[in-house]
Parts: C-alpha cells; structure tokens; sequence
C-alpha cells in the first residue's frame, strides 16, 4: 500500500514522527508552522524517551550536542539540605540510565537534519494553516505561505502543532481541563554565584519561593518557577532580578531570555477523527515544568509512526489507529495526570503540600530499590502497543 502522510508541526514530537515514518519508507510531508510551544524553554530528555531517539538515529548527535546527566536533586535553601537522587539504580533495567540535557531548538536541529537526508520526506514551510477537510480516502491541508496558498493531498494527517493547535479547532474538538492559578515562568539565565551543591537537575526550595534549575549549556542554567495570576505579567521583567538573586545568590545573574505562560491541565476529547490524529500538546497538555507533558508527547509519536507503518507496510486493519487515540488518551488521564499534579508540589506556594511532598522524596532516597520502583513509572507513559494482540 503507498502512503502519504502529512506531520504539521517542526518541533520535536511532528520531527520524531516525520522522520520515524520516512525511516519506513512511508512519504512524508513535514509543514512547518509557528507553534505556540515554539518559544517554550525545554531542555531536558528524560531517560526514558531515549530509546526512542536511538531507534530514530538521533541520539549519538544529541549525545554530543548536549551532555548526559545522572543526577536530580532537591536542595531545601533554609537548611542546606540536598536529597540526592541517582538514575544509576536504573543501570540494570534500561539501556541509558541518565536524562539528556539539549535544548529543544537544537535536538530539532538534528532532527530535521536526519530527516531531510531521506528522499521519502519532503518540508513545507507554511505561515499557517487555513483549513483541513477529508472524506473517506484523502485528507486535504490549506496552507498559506510566503508564495501564495498551496493545498496539501494526504492519506493521513498528524497534527503536531502545539497548545493552541489549529488543527484541533479546525476539526472542532473540544479541549477540556482546567487552568492552575499560577503561572509558570522560565528564564534562561548564568549565574554569577552558583548554589553550592546542585544537581544537573535541581529543585530549589526556597523560603519564599521554590524553583526548578536545569543545566542548560556554557555555563548556563534553566531556572524556572511559578507565581500567583494576580500578580500582573506586564511588571513580570522587573520581578525577575529579585528572583534571580533570591534564588542563585546575592549577585544579580544575567538573563538571556525568558518566557512566562499560563499552566493548563487539558486533554483533546478526542485524539482521531477520522483521517486526522492529535499528538503531543494538540491533543494534551499539563504542567510543563516537571516534565510528563515532554515525555508523553514523544510517546504519543513512537506510537502512532507504530500504528501508521502497521497499516501502510503490512496492512493493518483500520483499528490500530482507535487503539493508539484510545491508549494515549488514557495514559494522559489515568498516568500522566496524577504524576504531574503531584511532581508540582515541589514548586508549589503551598507549604503544607510542599512538606508532604518532601517527606515522600526523603524515604524515596534513601532506598535504593523504592527510587528505582519510583523512577520505573515513566514507563508506563510508553502505554500499550496499538497492534492487536
């Protein structure tokens, strides 16, 4: 059977899947729009997607792109305190026990760099999507761009084009959920007076305010953090040098850039509609600073290139697409959910949740076989394979 399968979407998850799907010799047209996720500070890959890079090809790359990282740790600033926790425990249970430190710009980079070496893939660069129509057998994508609007045919379409998908409201899914009362922000600073003791990846638990620091690259750290929506985000770039100075030392760090955004918990109520297919944060999204939004996202891609390459290579029945939409949808809600509510806590302004949360971590710590057993979870993210049996 030929295929022909349109990825709009150039950030990571619509990169893994284009390249994953022209790796299958199945074609492929990458559209590259401007997402709202585009200007969003990732850079962290949590181990276990990592697999899932290296069947792609990518991850030696990103491996010298970036630097590989062993190490989380919550550091309470009042006491001095650090819990260390150590993916090495997983050195037995997974092929690369560590989190990778790339930003996501560059991992993109490489990304597309893969891809455009396959001549079963193509890229459109597009301004925007205008319209998506399908009947039975072809999906048909309206796009303008900077010489003219261009109609893209397509078997299948899998949209990967962030929060504010407009594949989504094209297709007039609903997007329920609720949003926090705070908002995250996140800035890309170099200190000029590192906190002693800090892991790659640190929580920072502050008196006033807790933060999550990321090593980023050339001296450079991730430093990201939450306040009250009432606070107004147009006097947000004043409050970030007292932040900075709070949180990294009495001399002011520089930022070189920032973005701040308001924290969504939602979830597409449908992932396919008929030739159409939702991944990433087109079809779910939740707190970005701990993570689970990324990891599922890059999931959601290794499955659903699964579920494509079994109906166009070995002729799959149309089923396997229902399996993969009703398998990502319930490891949203039922996995990803509750993970990422309860990882929040460690940034949270409430401190008696803050303290639980502590309490947890601590007794996690200090066994070695109940951190691995914590750690282990982020597989169930993978979810269940969409082919039969």
């Amino acid at each position: 059977m030929n295929a022909h399968v349109a990825v709009i979407g150039a950030q990571p998850v619509g990169l893994c899947t284009a390249l994953g799907l022209a790796l299958r010799g199945i074609q492929v047209t990458l559209v590259a729009v401007e997402s709202d996720d585009a200007s969003c500070l990732q850079f962290v890959h949590n181990w276990s997607v990592l697999p899932g890079l290296d069947a792609l090809g990518v991850l030696t790359d990103a491996r010298e792109a970036g630097s590989s990282e062993t190490h989380v740790g919550i550091r309470i600033a009042q006491t001095g305190e650090t819990i260390d926790l150590d993916l090495g425990v997983l050195s037995s249970d997974v092929p690369f026990p560590f989190n990778l430190h790339l930003e996501d710009a560059r991992l993109s980079e490489i990304l597309l760099a893969h891809l455009l070496r396959l001549p079963e893939a193509e890229i459109v660069y597009a301004e925007s999507v205008r319209g998506v129509r399908q009947d039975e057998s072809e999906v048909v994508v309206d796009c303008a761009s900077h010489d003219g609007p261009r109609s893209i045919r397509v078997d299948w379409l899998v949209a990967a084009d962030g929060t504010n998908s407009t594949v989504r409201r094209l297709l007039g899914v609903g997007f329920p959920g609720f949003t926090w009362r705070e908002r995250s922000v996140s800035m890309l600073v170099t200190p000029h007076d590192v906190t002693p003791d800090l892991r790659p990846t640190t929580f920072l638990v502050g008196v006033e305010r807790s933060a999550l620091l990321q090593k980023a690259d050339s001296g450079r750290w991730l430093c990201a953090f939450t306040e009250s929506m009432e606070l107004p985000e147009a006097s947000l770039a004043d409050r970030l040098a007292p932040v900075t100075g709070s949180l990294l030392g009495a001399e002011r760090s520089t930022v070189h850039s920032w973005a701040a955004a308001r924290m969504h918990h939602r979830s597409a109520a449908n992932y396919r509609v008929g030739r159409v297919l939702l991944t990433g944060a087109a079809a779910h999204v939740t707190n970005r600073l701990v993570g689970h939004s990324s990891i599922t996202g890059f999931f959601d891609s290794f499955r659903v290139v699964e579920a494509l390459e079994a109906m166009v290579n070995h002729g799959a029945p149309d089923c396997v697409l229902d399996n993969w939409a009703h398998s990502r949808r319930r490891v949203f809600l039922d996995d990803v959910a509750p993970l990422s509510s309860s990882r929040k806590q460690l940034l949270s302004l409430d401190r008696e949740e803050l303290e639980i949360e502590l309490d947890y971590y601590r007794g996690t710590a200090s066994s070695p076989e109940a951190l691995r057993e914590m750690l282990l979870v982020n597989l169930a993210l993978a979810g269940d394979s969409p082919l039969p049996g």
